[in-house]
């Protein structure tokens, strides 16, 4: 039976950040992921997962200054020493977090950037990371992402006495990428109170904490699963596999059994949502429950995580998760 991961940034976004790890073990959640614990104290962090019986299953590498457009840096020429340097904070939440999986994200090549030297600074940075993290525990991945939709939805609380705001703010260019940036109150929630801030995320932290998704990445440099592929046999080290998602990979490449089949042997991370919109999964065209059985089939005992935006209330959206153990929280 799959085992699924709660991600922290995309669900229970009703509730404060740091209450969500109560919101997913309510659930039958017993595994989260999240993009970026280092706005927290991993201490922090810890006793939030031993006091709820979680399993942090994965995060991220540093990815330099999301709000100038930085998306990573592992492909990006001219800043191997930034990108060598910052794995370092990977060790202390690691290690406080019992989590042995970090995504290790590229980066954008700009317009008219050189691909082939961003390739070659890839594999020296992958090969760099794969050695640094394996004596660690540490195991790097890399994720194909669809370059073709960048927007970050954020939802908001409006500031103390404020009333609530709703509507589409765009923001200007990030680092030349073009992003909108939404905010609302979840449907059918009553309206959260707090301060707006840039947050390490781009877009706007509230009182609850960070609240964000992507829909993809403009400029990024890894999108497809046989490049990752190619990469992987590249850097040839036992510490670096394949990060699959099956949103990205549906949106970039269709034919998801066939993916699955030809990469099981690389994957050691899957996550789900629905296409299009990166809703539920039982949202849109894909058929989750037959991917599930072929994931089992193949013999996959990783984490699935659940990196998807609920249309409204998280627990409301969670009927698709019932037949796997997981099912809104009784009050």
């Amino acid at each position: 039976m799959p085992r699924f991961a709660a991600n922290l940034h995309y669900l229970f976004a009703e509730v404060p950040f740091l209450d969500r790890f109560a919101a997913a073990a309510d659930c039958g959640f017993r595994g989260v992921e999240f993009q970026v614990p280092y706005d927290y104290p991993a201490a922090e962090l810890r006793t939030r997962l031993r006091d709820h019986d979680l399993t942090m299953v994965l995060f991220d590498a540093p990815m330099g200054d999301w709000n100038a457009g930085d998306r990573g840096l592992a492909a990006v020429p001219g800043r191997e020493a930034e990108f060598r340097a910052s794995l370092e904070r990977i060790l202390p939440y690691a290690e406080a977090l019992g989590c042995d999986t970090v995504h290790v994200m590229a980066g954008v090549v700009p317009p008219g950037g050189d691909y082939a030297l961003a390739e070659r600074t890839y594999l020296d940075n992958l090969g760099f990371a794969a050695r640094f993290l394996e004596p660690h525990g540490v195991h790097a991945v890399i994720e194909p992402i669809n370059r073709r939709m960048g927007i970050i939805s954020t939802r908001w609380a409006a500031p103390e006495g404020a009333a609530p705001q709703r509507g589409v703010a765009t923001e200007g260019s990030l680092g030349g990428l073009s992003c909108g940036t939404r905010w609302a109150a979840p449907e059918g929630a009553a309206p959260q109170r707090g301060v707006a801030t840039e947050g390490s995320l781009g877009g706007v932290s509230s009182g609850n904490g960070p609240n964000y998704t992507t829909e993809g990445m403009h400029g990024y440099f890894l999108n497809h699963s046989e490049h990752a592929r190619r990469v992987i046999d590249a850097v040839a080290h036992p510490n670096l596999s394949l990060h699959l998602d099956c949103y990205h990979m549906q949106v970039l490449e269709g034919h998801l059994a066939d993916t699955i089949r030809d990469n099981i042997a690389l994957v050691r991370h899957f996550q789900i949502a629905g296409v299009p919109g990166r809703h539920e999964p039982d949202v849109g065209e894909i058929h989750y429950p037959y991917l599930f059985d072929l994931i089992d089939t193949l013999g996959y005992r990783g984490w699935i995580g659940c990196e998807y935006r609920p249309r409204g209330d998280t627990r409301a959206g969670l009927g698709w998760a019932a037949p796997y153990g997981i099912r809104p929280a009784v009050s």
